[in-house]
C-alpha cells in the first residue's frame, strides 16, 4: 500500500487513468519507483502502458478494457486483439503476418481525445 502523502492530494476524486502519471512522478521524486505496478483496468490504456515504461521504467501490469470496435463486436474482420504490438521495436504485426513499415505518434486527431495514438 502506498502512503497517502506519496500519492498527493490531487488523486482524491480523480479518475484512475488521470492520476497514474502523478503517482509515478511522486514515487520517482522519493526514489521509490517499483519495477512493476499492478493495477485494475481503470489504469491501463495505451498511453499509460507506454509512458509508464519509457518515463519511469515501470511496467504497468493489469487487464486492458475490452475492444469496443465494430470488428470485435461483429466478429468480422480483424480487431485489435489480433495484432501483435512490439513497443520496443516500434512494430506491429497483423494477423496475416505483415509488419508495419512506420510507427508515428499522433496527438492531434479528434479521435485521440487528447491522448497519444499510434498510426500505422
Amino acid at each position: 500500500m502506498i502512503p497517502q502523502d506519496l500519492l498527493g492530494d490531487e488523486v482524491d476524486n480523480t479518475p484512475d487513468d488521470a492520476v497514474t502519471a502523478t503517482i509515478h512522478q511522486n514515487l520517482a521524486t522519493h526514489n521509490l519507483v517499483p519495477t512493476e505496478h499492478l493495477v485494475d483496468s481503470g489504469y491501463t490504456d495505451a498511453d499509460l502502458l507506454a509512458t509508464s515504461r519509457t518515463q519511469h521504467t515501470i511496467d504497468l501490469v493489469g487487464p486492458v478494457a475490452a475492444d469496443g470496435s465494430w470488428q470485435a463486436k461483429a466478429a468480422q474482420g480483424f480487431d485489435l486483439s489480433q495484432f501483435a504490438l512490439d513497443w520496443e521495436a516500434q512494430r506491429v504485426t497483423c494477423p496475416q503476418g505483415k509488419q508495419s513499415v512506420a510507427w508515428r505518434r499522433f496527438a492531434s486527431s479528434p479521435l485521440c481525445r487528447g491522448r497519444q495514438s499510434i498510426r500505422m
